[in-house]
């Protein structure tokens, strides 16, 4: 027993002292992958696949929400480090986002994916889901505050936003959708609880108060004033989420799989990445800290591969999770990293940088020679599974060290 515990050290010490070659070596290689799932072959100009798989599982598809996610990492790049290439991809994206809303779709606006020729999906699915429309809003109204920096006028971009109803542009149809009907129930980012949520609702909720910005510099003031209103309404029915001081995911269920008796779920924590703070909500509220903190214990005894390697804990989507078997995801265990990250900036705290790192190192632990990322660890083995190449994945690698840069950026 000894023995074990001395060789795991021994990994574990030289697993840390490469950590910073790695990073190198992975940021480079999910840029790469993710690009390549931007417009790839076989599919329109503006697609963003979720994974170029297409058999067990299928995702060779356009997820609304996915790629306005994995856009949102290529705009801020480009804000960053301006490149003909990533532009190209942006307005591809406008473009491909602006030709599926006038499509037929089962549930219009709200309709969670598309076939890559941008037909929309017909089979049975969880429909409709709202954070979509939301994020896409969200993301391309910071994109148009860019073009209107760089000097275009409001005329030349009404592709994009337009004063009229019924909503012909971009924009304002997303925001005239989910304004009037927040409400409402629909599926939750995981496409399996039909209720209202609360990552749904923050998306929406920021989406909003930055649309309403938009239509006031754009003279939309009417429009400005109720998007704004909406806003202030959902700030107060997310206040619901909160029970026994930390966050709930859902609640007045109303279908779908009814097994979820945790109410916990690290999507609470990706909305506060995915949107930002908001005047109810920070990044230090100990609600959230009390969150992730029930989080870790719950994976950590439903995961086998938490007892060894590595300190830090692989997290899932909930413990409760029956999908591919109930596993580790990727993206989830980077939401943490990314979170201790974000916080050591706030507070001025270099040990947080160290906590983020820890997570950091997890990933490293399964990490593929060649920088593959897929959606999920096996919860026994480590090893990737379910779909591979999973753009989410490289975008969450992406905005991790994106916020690790920042963090020890601050702290010099």
């Amino acid at each position: 027993m000894k023995k074990i515990l001395f060789l795991l050290l021994i990994s574990f010490s030289a697993y840390s002292s490469n950590l910073e070659s790695w990073i190198e070596f992975q940021e480079k290689a999910s840029w790469e992958k993710l690009l390549k799932n931007i417009s790839p072959a076989g599919a329109a100009p503006g697609v963003v696949i979720a994974s170029p798989q297409r058999v067990n599982p299928d995702y060779f598809f356009h997820w609304v929400r996915d790629a306005a996610l994995v856009m949102d990492v290529v705009m801020e790049e480009n804000r960053m480090h301006p490149s003909a290439k990533l532009q190209k991809f942006i307005d591809q994206y406008i473009a491909f986002s602006h030709y599926i809303q006038t499509k037929d779709a089962i549930s219009g606006l709200g309709e969670p994916k598309y076939f890559v020729d941008g037909r929309g999906y017909t089979g049975p699915w969880g429909r409709p889901q709202d954070d979509g429309p939301a994020l896409r809003s969200l993301y391309i109204i910071r994109h148009t505050h860019d073009l209107l920096r760089k000097g275009m006028k409001p005329s030349e971009l009404e592709y994009l936003y337009k004063a009229e109803l019924p909503a012909q542009s971009l924009i304002k149809r997303d925001l005239e959708y989910i304004a009037h009907r927040w409400r409402e129930p629909n599926f939750d980012l995981w496409e399996e609880v039909f209720g209202t949520h609360f990552y749904t609702l923050m998306a929406i909720r920021q989406a909003l108060t930055e649309g309403a910005e938009l239509a006031f510099v754009l003279n939309d003031e009417a429009a400005g004033s109720y998007y704004q209103w909406q806003a202030s309404l959902v700030d107060d029915h997310l206040k619901r989420f909160i029970q026994n001081n930390h966050f709930v995911n859902t609640i007045d269920f109303a279908g779908g799989l009814n097994y979820k008796h945790s109410n916990l779920d690290t999507s609470i924590l990706l909305a506060f990445h995915h949107v930002g703070e908001t005047s109810v909500f920070k990044l230090q509220d100990v609600k959230l800290k009390n969150t992730i903190r029930l989080l870790e214990n719950a994976f950590n005894r439903v995961y086998p591969l938490n007892q060894r390697g590595i300190s830090a804990v692989a997290l899932g989507r909930y413990p409760e999770d029956q999908y591919y078997g109930g596993n580790p995801w990727i993206l989830t265990t980077l939401a943490v990293a990314e979170y201790y990250y974000r916080l050591a900036r706030q507070t001025n705290n270099l040990k947080l940088v160290e906590k983020g790192d820890a997570y950091l190192e997890r990933v490293y632990f399964h990490s593929r020679a060649d920088g593959a990322m897929a959606e999920q660890w096996d919860k026994f083995t480590g090893f990737h599974i379910s779909a591979d190449e999973l753009t989410w994945s490289h975008a969450s690698f992406i905005t991790a060290i994106r916020e690790r840069k920042a963090a020890k950026k601050s702290l010099k």
